[in-house]
């Protein structure tokens, strides 16, 4: 009974151990058939995501066209009139650099620099809109100040030269201006309209029936209208203080110095006063574009108004008021023939 009860017992542990090792083998195939089927769906998935990829290629592939090539013209198709303002030079007036924080200095030798600096700018301007366009004519606006005058004690006191005889500095110095731009042969067309300024004046008090007789600018402009008369010049000078000139056949530009619009440095600056001057001129005779100096600042101060800086520069009274420093330069815009309008403005540096 021994014998048999343990070798019952051995047989009983016989089973259970394989039927452990089999329940472990079991769960061993189960967990890696989990892992198989995890394998496999994720597979699936991936190769499910690559087909919509092909297939969503595929559909761009067969919807997307060549696109149709935009052809420049090597031509000069466009015609364009570039348009200059020079003024506010002040040749003779002087300026201190320990006066204006070191940030600006005016004397002779700087205001012909400057102007020479000026003269290749404006050209290379027309050379750089001729680059892409059909430039047959260019319109230049001597809008005044090319001196300064004794008009104040301040500046009797201070200027380099006389009256008389910084009109014979200014008018040697534009010349050289007219002559660069008569040079460029293209040019069928040189327009220069003679605006006289506020400060060349031999008045002490602006008036306004004889303003253009009582200017030493008068005497500049005749000077260079006699120089520079060949047919390509063609000028217009003002009797009065505001000028109109036919760009086109519909399009007219009004050209002033700028000393006629007065605004008392309100938070709106120039733009009011200045749309409400533009708007009272148009009712007697209407202007699609202005050009104007005076106030030494270069921008749009309305939409349809470029206003010039000044060779001169920041100076003793701008620093002392407090206005925003604007390095010397010059005005620039571009007149669109085609679409008759006034398409750009640039700055034309000096320095």
């Amino acid at each position: 009974m021994t014998a048999n009860s343990d070798r019952n017992k051995l047989v009983e542990q016989a089973q259970q151990l394989l039927s452990q090792k089999i329940d472990n083998q079991v769960r061993a195939l189960k967990a890696g058939n989990d892992d198989l089927r995890k394998q496999l769906a994720a597979r699936e998935q991936r190769i499910a995501e690559l087909e919509r990829t092909v297939d969503l290629i595929c559909l761009v592939n067969e919807s997307t066209k060549r696109p149709a090539s935009v052809v420049v013209p090597k031509s000069r198709a466009s015609e364009v009139v570039p348009i200059f303002i020079w003024s506010d030079w002040h040749v003779e007036e002087a300026v201190d650099p320990r006066k204006t924080l070191g940030k600006n200095e005016y004397n002779l030798e700087i205001a012909a620099k400057r102007a020479r600096k000026c003269i290749e700018s404006t050209v290379k301007m027309i050379r750089h809109a001729r680059a892409s366009n059909k430039v047959r004519s260019v319109f230049l606006m001597l809008g005044g100040d090319f001196i300064s005058g004794d008009i104040h004690q301040e500046l009797s006191e201070t200027n380099l030269m006389g009256p008389a005889e910084a009109c014979v500095f200014a008018k040697d110095l534009l010349a050289e201006g007219l002559q660069a731009i008569s040079e460029e042969k293209y040019l069928e067309c040189i327009h220069l309209l003679g605006i006289v300024g506020n400060h060349g004046r031999t008045t002490k008090k602006m008036q306004f029936k004889n303003g253009a007789e009582k200017s030493f600018e008068t005497i500049i402009y005749a000077f260079l209208q006699s120089q520079f008369s060949g047919k390509r010049f063609h000028w217009q000078l003002a009797r009065g203080g505001i000028e109109i000139v036919n760009l086109s056949p519909t399009f007219r530009v009004r050209g002033f110095h700028g000393h006629q619009v007065k605004y008392g440095g309100g938070i709106g600056g120039l733009t009011i006063p200045l749309t409400k001057w533009i708007h009272r001129q148009d009712q007697s005779q209407p202007a699609g574009f202005n050009l104007m100096g005076h106030y030494h600042q270069f921008g749009l101060p309305t939409p349809r108004c470029l206003c010039n800086s000044s060779l001169k520069g920041w100076d003793e009274y701008a620093a002392e008021h407090g206005f925003s420093f604007e390095p010397p330069q010059q005005a620039g815009a571009i007149f669109d023939a085609v679409r008759d309008r006034v398409t750009g403005v640039f700055p034309v540096f000096c320095e």
